[in-house]
């Protein structure tokens, strides 16, 4: 999953924690990608429990293409 961390109705942070409680969808790896790159935006993307979390002002597309790559 591909997710951005702000959204309407349900952000990236929610989508996250839903994905990880239900046993079906646990295992799925999750990558963040955002504007929010603070280091407490960072660690709430991790209490999450995403896999990756990629600042869109540092994105690459290589380095998008290495996470799905490593988490695959």
């Amino acid at each position: 999953v591909v997710t951005d961390v702000q959204m309407p109705r349900l952000d990236g942070h929610g989508l996250t924690k839903r994905i990880r409680r239900d046993p079906k969808t646990a295992d799925i790896p999750i990558i963040m990608v955002t504007s929010l790159s603070r280091p407490e935006d960072v660690a709430l993307g991790s209490e999450a429990g995403a896999d990756e979390y990629i600042v869109k002002g540092r994105f690459d597309h290589r380095t998008l293409l290495e996470a799905v790559a490593r988490l695959s």
